[in-house]
């Protein structure tokens, strides 16, 4: 009997140590669970940060174009309607026939001003091209 109760003993040591381990082993395995459950959430982080990223660079590249094109434009340069500085040069000239000076005149300064305010404004649309080709530049 006393050799049928060791070995009963051994057989439960046995089971004992037994459960032991798988309770182990699903205790590991639920921590692995738990960590591809992080690591999945992880991942769709950096899937968002990537269609962010594509996002913007579709934007930038869309942005790039619009500045070239807003260069080509600027490199056309503003488009005079009416040559007024024919016209005031005319004016001039048919006055100092007549022996009148129109330089005085208040339209003919006024049209002086709008011609100047043109040019300076003609100068300013060149710059501002070169600077939209480097932007576009930098943007691709």
């Amino acid at each position: 009997m006393n050799t049928q109760n060791r070995v009963f003993k051994k057989l439960a040591q046995a089971e004992k140590t037994e459960l032991a381990t798988q309770k182990v082993e699903l205790a590991n395995l639920n921590q692995l669970k738990a960590g591809i459950k992080k690591v999945e959430k992880d991942l769709k982080a950096g899937q968002k940060y990537e269609n962010q990223y594509k996002k913007l660079t579709g934007e930038a590249s869309d942005l790039a174009r619009k500045f070239l094109s807003l260069s080509s434009d600027g490199k056309m340069g503003i488009p005079l309607s009416v040559n007024l500085f024919t016209m005031i040069k005319d004016i001039k000239a048919a006055g100092k026939e007549l022996g009148v000076d129109m330089s005085g005149n208040s339209d003919v300064k006024f049209a002086q001003t709008v011609m100047n305010a043109w040019a300076d404004w003609k100068d300013d649309v060149q710059k501002m091209s070169d600077k939209a080709a480097a932007m576009a530049k930098k943007l691709n």
